[in-house]
């Protein structure tokens, strides 16, 4: 896990590379950013699920939008300029609600605030609202706070570490 973002985060950016290669796509669709999220379980499933959305549903929507390309399976693809809109807008929203690390939960509402993409559109037209996301993240337990128990059975970053910026970051080289 990188700093700044939580263990989700850094397993739906590879999952939506996976799915944005497995398609024959260069580059990473906001809908790729989509499907990368509900392939696994995390706060961002639980939160959809708590609001009574099937996943399964939604993903299987979401690929039957998907256009396959035409280009070799390659590693490392780069982000869209949308899909990086959605991890800015993601990181707007982590600030917003004052929680220290990036959650699926802040790209899940970062793919709904986002008007273009195709992964938006299919959030949408399920009837998923940020107002909605935005309610039951504030509702929720802080996901990306540690607890004070969690917290001291932590190691402890030595000062010497180098500090290691999280992978969105490094994606869209800021």
């Amino acid at each position: 896990m990188r700093p700044g973002q939580t263990e989700g985060v850094d397993r739906l950016l590879a999952s939506a590379q996976a799915a944005a290669g497995r398609h024959h796509h260069r580059f990473v669709h906001t809908e790729y950013l989509l499907l990368g999220l509900l392939r696994h379980r995390n706060s961002a499933t639980r939160l959809l699920r708590s609001l009574g959305y099937d996943c399964g549903a939604l993903y299987k929507t979401c690929e039957s939008r998907c256009r396959r390309g035409n280009h070799a399976m390659e590693s490392g693809l780069k982000l869209t300029s949308r899909s990086q809109a959605v991890l800015k807008l993601a990181e707007k929203q982590r600030e917003a609600l004052g929680h220290r690390q990036l959650d699926t939960t802040h790209v899940l509402l970062g793919l709904v605030l986002e008007e273009e993409g195709i992964a938006g559109s299919v959030l949408r037209g399920a009837g998923i609202t940020a107002e909605a996301v935005r309610a039951a993240i504030r509702g929720e337990r802080d996901v990306s706070s540690v607890p004070p128990a969690a917290a001291s059975q932590r190691p402890k970053a030595s000062a010497e570490a180098p500090l290691r910026k999280p992978l969105w970051r490094i994606l869209l080289r800021v």
